[in-house]
């Protein structure tokens, strides 16, 4: 139907999962070129019956429904570009589903939870089953990105192969990066709270919208340390717009797994790179007063306490520091 302009189609939702209850309705996702491309075939798509419902509360989107007689719906197309965040997002979570069948279960359980408060309003029903969704989503993105093979070397002959070191490369998030620095940016919250002014439980409710807009980066920069393709640090910039000589380091974070690497250090030095190159000359930060490890850490890459603080708002009994130093 869609010739060149199709690239894939994966099969996702409740029915792609083995043994999973489920409405008899098939959601399919291709994968296109672009979406102008799409929008020019639109008519090839109606003209096999299905309803053209534009992208329908979902950016990047295009979301079709195909009918029997009687108005019964039988079929859900979900179409993005291949490089759309909400493709690893959906793969990510069908995926997890086909290879935990604990998660699995727990999902089906939540569904029917759903199912019997709402039994008549399937949008009311979907935002109940979502804070569920979202909080597992996270973890489901962390194993995703875990299952490409781990780089291996040959050594002396007799000896087993070995996992090289870790060949970290740091790079500039971008949308398509969403889901991945919504994975990591909850997992830090888990491990380290204090580090951070934000909480889980207020980040595992935002919406997708929301972890794309971030990604963006429209008043800031998001950088992700990748080992062999999966995230294990981040760090950013917050441009302030009430004084352009001022960026603030921000979500910074490494995984307990790749710490004492200098991962840390290579973060700090990349958003001081980034903020150079925009004409920026100081890089401010907040810690809290106790964390005193990252305070010595941020004293040995240059920077001083400034002698400001502000509470902090998720413990009374602790504030937060600012740390500040030049970026040449």
């Amino acid at each position: 139907m869609l010739g060149p302009t199709l690239l894939a189609v994966e099969h996702i939702g409740s029915t792609a999962i083995p043994g999973m209850a489920a409405k008899p309705i098939v959601d399919l996702m291709p994968l296109v070129t672009t979406l102008a491309d799409l929008d020019r075939q639109r008519s090839r798509a109606e003209a096999l019956g299905y309803q053209w419902h534009g992208e329908l509360g979902i950016p990047g989107r295009r979301y079709c429904t195909l009918s029997k007689e009687g108005g019964v719906r039988i079929a859900q197309l979900h179409f993005f570009e291949a490089e759309s965040p909400y493709v690893t997002r959906h793969l990510a979570f069908r995926d997890y589903m086909r290879s935990h069948p604990e998660a699995a279960k727990a999902y089906e359980s939540e569904k029917r939870r759903a199912q019997k408060l709402h039994p008549n309003d399937s949008h009311a029903y979907t935002d109940e089953k979502s804070a569920w969704i979202r909080v597992v989503e996270a973890d489901a993105l962390i194993w995703f990105r875990q299952q490409q093979p781990a780089r291996e070397i040959r050594s002396v002959p007799g000896a087993a192969s070995r996992r090289t070191k870790p060949m970290i490369s740091i790079r500039q998030a971008t949308r398509a990066d969403a889901f991945v620095f919504k994975a990591i940016r909850l997992r830090a919250l888990q491990d380290t709270p204090l580090a951070f002014s934000a909480t889980y439980a207020q980040e595992s409710q935002f919406e997708d919208a929301e972890w794309v807009r971030r990604a963006s980066g429209e008043q800031s920069i998001l950088l992700l340390a990748m080992d062999d393709g999966v995230a294990c640090g981040m760090a950013g910039a917050l441009f302030k717009q009430d004084d352009p000589t001022h960026a603030l380091l921000v979500s910074m974070w490494v995984a307990p797994t790749h710490r004492q690497q200098g991962i840390g250090r290579q973060l700090v030095q990349e958003v001081l790179a980034s903020v150079r190159t925009r004409g920026i000359p100081v890089l401010d930060l907040m810690v809290t007063s106790g964390n005193r490890s990252a305070i010595a850490f941020y004293e040995n890459l240059g920077f001083s306490l400034t002698g400001r603080t502000e509470p902090y708002p998720n413990d009374p009994a602790l504030v937060e520091y600012e740390m500040s130093r030049p970026v040449d």
